[in-house]
């Protein structure tokens, strides 16, 4: 997630936020391949509007999948 969280990161300071999470959305759901809960969890993505989102996100990732 440490991983998903810094491509978001870059992918933002290279656009602005609100260009830069539309675009990271897509990229992202590709991080939770094989996790358990992945369908649930590609849907939250798809809703993200900001890194603060995003960083929600994935501290319940880890929550649900302790070696994500």
């Amino acid at each position: 997630m440490a991983v998903m969280l810094r491509h978001m990161e870059m992918i933002c300071s290279y656009k602005n936020e609100y260009v830069g999470m539309r675009e990271a959305r897509k990229h992202a759901a590709w991080y939770f391949t094989g996790l358990r809960g992945a369908a649930k969890l590609r849907k939250a993505c798809f809703a993200l509007e900001s890194l603060d989102d995003a960083k929600r996100l994935a501290e319940e990732i880890i929550t649900l999948n302790p070696d994500a």
